[in-house]
């Protein structure tokens, strides 16, 4: 602005009017123009549409009136100093977000990125630190080593994993049960049984029939085919057997009817202690199972219309062992069982002569009988005609009928 230290005095002279009356022309041009210029303006209050800053500009607050000259202002205030600060405005343009922005695009505007593009060892996370008020970085390796490793996912009520659990040699403890493969041996009566629900879809490279028979299988608890274990010991009570249904009200369950087997190809069928309801693919079709002590300790959960869909169950418990459609029981009593090239000793009680079927034929010097050695202490084979040579080393003749009473004692 050209207004300067000059004025008119009482002893100017009228060139020196002149003068000062030119500047004051010049400066009120300027005004009328819109176009100021000062090198330092001392106000209480400034009221302009624009105003521009090249040095310094102080105030305890500024007041933007917007596009609308009303009643409502944005005021930017400023927090008394303790100390010389600088806040840099960057060199964009965008919106600046303050503490209480709940607008959330300073996330979503940001480039995204899938799981596979991420790199642990150098890509960083922004943590608050509650205790400290600021924020921290950390990155996504050190996330959970530094919060001393994964200790909980109780938030998740169906945590899922995209691959295989590596336990590292760790025992994993208190899982409760374990779905299809009910590992913990919850029991289950009939009146409240285990539900396993049981679906059929296509068949993969994991089912153990896989290329066998039908190219479905079935999915119990999601699982494909798995190998079972089936609890219960004692049938004490009317309802101490441990009950285990199969859940087959699901649609693609239709024309595939779950049932029990000795045996994978299903040519001996199970149905001690099973029982069905309703037709597989409606609401309300199971089939259900008793398990305990008398329950064959393999048995094959197929489908009745089509070959090599399920797969086994153990059940543990079982006095029951069971090879190529066989059952052997064992006994209820304490006792030794005698395998076939056993030389040990067999209770004579525990041979059922009774129930054997009768030679049907004379007997002839060949035939042969059990003899206890008593030197030896073992059972041997004997043949009928050594008892001929028997009694007539104890002096007794062929002929005398009493002969073989008297020889056998």
């Amino acid at each position: 602005m050209a207004i300067t230290a000059g004025q008119v005095t009482t002893t100017s002279t009228l060139e020196q009017f002149r003068v000062e009356f030119n500047k004051l022309q010049t400066d009120v041009s300027g005004i009328e123009a819109g176009s100021l210029s000062f090198t330092n303006i001392s106000a209480t209050q400034i009221s302009v549409a624009e105003l521009t800053v090249t040095s310094t500009l102080s105030a305890a607050s500024f007041i933007f009136e917007g596009t609308t000259d009303d009643d409502n202002e944005t005021t930017f205030g400023v927090i008394d100093p303790t100390a010389d600060r600088t806040i840099n405005l960057p060199n964009a343009s965008g919106t600046v977000l303050l503490t209480g922005t709940t607008e959330n695009s300073f996330i979503t505007g940001q480039t995204t990125i899938t799981s596979g593009d991420i790199v642990s060892g150098s890509d960083e996370l922004l943590i608050s630190d509650a205790s400290a008020s600021i924020f921290k970085r950390v990155t996504v390796d050190n996330l959970i080593s530094s919060a001393g490793g994964l200790t909980a996912l109780v938030a998740d009520t169906s945590p899922q994993l995209g691959a295989f659990l590596d336990g590292q040699g760790f025992d994993m403890r208190d899982l409760g049960l374990v779905e299809a493969d009910n590992l913990s041996g919850s029991y289950g009566s009939s009146s409240a049984p285990i539900t396993i629900t049981v679906t059929v879809a296509s068949k993969t490279a994991a089912h153990p029939y896989n290329g066998d028979g039908s190219s479905s299988a079935y999915f119990l608890d999601g699982v494909e085919s798995p190998a079972l274990q089936l609890n219960g010991v004692d049938n004490t009570t009317s309802d101490s057997g441990y009950y285990y249904r199969f859940d087959q009200a699901d649609s693609s369950n239709s024309g595939h009817p779950l049932r029990f087997y000795l045996d994978a190809d299903k040519t001996t069928a199970y149905t001690s202690g099973v029982t069905t309801n309703g037709t597989p693919g409606n609401a309300g079709a199971y089939t259900q199972i008793d398990v305990d002590e008398d329950t064959p300790n393999i048995l094959y959960y197929q489908c009745s219309s089509h070959g090599y869909m399920g797969n086994h169950t153990i059940v543990v418990g079982s006095n029951k062992i069971n090879h190529t459609e066989a059952l052997i029981s064992f006994p209820t009593t304490t006792g030794t069982l005698i395998g076939t090239g056993d030389t040990g000793t067999l209770p004579l009680a525990t041979i059922d002569i009774d129930g054997g079927s009768d030679i049907g034929a004379d007997l002839t010097s060949s035939d042969l009988i059990i003899v206890d050695d008593g030197a030896a202490g073992t059972n041997k084979k004997a043949a009928l005609s050594r008892l001929t040579t028997f009694m007539s080393a104890q002096g007794f003749s062929a002929e005398d009928p009493t002969a073989l009473a008297i020889a056998l004692g």
